[in-house]
């Protein structure tokens, strides 16, 4: 990505949202997959023996481990592109009424 001449800005919002969305839709597949693997896992367990019941019961914990691990990274990506979101449109929002004061001023007004 390259940077913008000095005193210039430029903000894709539409990107940022896009990529915010997409941030969002993958932890509500990952929510989804998790929820259809515990039925089936949890029909499944009660058919076993003790011994392999324990040791898939033992996985699947793991399992939920790592899946509320990504889930937390997943929500913390979007609470960051959130808030760089707002600052972004705060800091464009500054500029463009700076750069009107300056052109009234420029224009005598």
């Amino acid at each position: 990505m390259s940077t913008p001449p000095q005193g210039l800005t430029s903000t894709n919002f539409a990107q940022m949202t896009a990529g915010r969305d997409k941030i969002t839709q993958c932890g509500n597949d990952l929510r989804t997959h998790h929820t259809e693997a515990q039925s089936i896992v949890g029909g499944l367990a009660t058919s076993w023996s003790a011994e392999s019941q324990t040791t898939f019961i033992s996985i699947m914990d793991q399992y939920d481990i790592e899946h509320q691990t990504m889930l937390q990274a997943l929500e913390q990506i979007e609470l960051s592109l959130e808030l760089a979101l707002g600052e972004q449109t705060k800091a464009d929002d500054d500029t463009n009424l700076v750069m009107g004061q300056l052109r009234s001023v420029l224009d005598g007004n």
